[in-house]
């Protein structure tokens, strides 16, 4: 009796040995793959891009490495798809394929670029979605956690200056704002007392010319 006893704990001890090393080689050794550091990247055009213009914006994002490091350099591929929720996408500028080659960490930091979209209010305006694509000839990474192969990238435009001054200005709104910086030329960091003037007179003419009151987010004309 003794002597089965010993060997069915020997088996036990085997099996649970063989099984510690095959959940060890399934958990260390699987092949390198890559996932999106965060879930989503937020890109904002503010009151200066307005007035310069700008055409593009510059953003960041990291991937990290999951499984074995890497020996080499390898290539990883993006693809933007639509976004539910959204008004519609923003204009995306991706390389054609990125390259993982700090072999020293599991984090790389990798950029693109932002098309100025069409001025809208509303964080829900324009959107994204990022993704690995898995499918392109050039993505050397097996797939990696599903909740992180892909990124959300939301574009707003966010104008309001966070010191607007009610009492010299009055109430602020995107549309008075705006028309401020197409007549002055300039943003409201840069504003001085006698640009009031030149503001309120401006649109004093605009208005004695016939055309139609600018108004607010409410449907209320604007006044300076």
């Amino acid at each position: 009796m003794k002597h089965i006893l010993y060997m069915l704990s020997l088996l036990f001890v085997t099996s649970a040995f063989v099984s510690c090393k095959q959940n060890e080689i399934e958990l260390y050794n699987q092949s390198s793959r890559v996932n999106f550091y965060a879930r989503q990247r937020i890109v904002e055009f503010v009151d200066t891009d307005y007035v310069k213009k700008t055409e593009f914006k510059t953003d960041s994002f990291a991937v990290r490495i999951q499984g074995v490091n890497l020996e080499a350099p390898r290539n990883f591929c993006l693809k933007v798809m639509p976004a539910e929720g959204y008004e519609a996408s923003p204009e995306l500028q991706l390389a054609d394929k990125y390259t993982f080659s700090a072999l020293d960490t599991v984090c790389q930091t990798y950029y693109y670029r932002v098309k100025r979209p069409e001025l809208k209010r509303g964080n829900k305006a324009f959107g994204c979605l990022v993704a690995f694509a898995q499918a392109n000839p050039n993505h050397q990474f097996d797939k990696g956690l599903v909740e992180l192969n892909q990124m959300l990238v939301n574009v707003r435009w966010q104008l309001r200056p966070y010191n607007w001054d009610e009492c010299d200005w009055g109430e602020y709104s995107d549309a008075k704002y705006i028309y401020m910086m197409d007549v002055l030329g300039k943003d409201y960091s840069q504003l001085t007392y006698d640009d009031f003037d030149t503001v309120s007179k401006a649109y004093e003419a605009y208005l004695a010319a016939g055309k139609p009151a600018i108004v607010d987010d409410k449907g209320t004309p604007i006044s300076f």
